[in-house]
């Protein structure tokens, strides 16, 4: 019986599974990810751009990987 609620009549890809899907992507997704520590490694480079976080009122500095074009946004020491 569990498998009708969880699996669509016609088969397809069943909407827990989905679900998981979504927040493992989320969670594992590089730029959502908040480092509270400058970037380590020579590949870093620190850019003009500065902005303030509007809900943590901090201003936040960014940090860009061209290796990888992955950004960092750091507390502003």
């Amino acid at each position: 019986m569990s498998g009708l609620l969880l699996r669509p009549a016609g088969g397809g890809f069943p909407l827990i599974e989905l679900g998981a899907l979504i927040l493992l992507t989320v969670f594992f997704e590089p730029r959502y990810r908040r480092s509270g520590s400058r970037p380590l490694g020579t590949d870093w480079l620190q850019t003009n751009e500065r902005f303030r976080n509007e809900e943590s009122r901090e201003w936040l500095e960014v940090w860009f990987n061209p290796g990888c074009g992955e950004r960092r946004y750091l507390p502003v020491a």
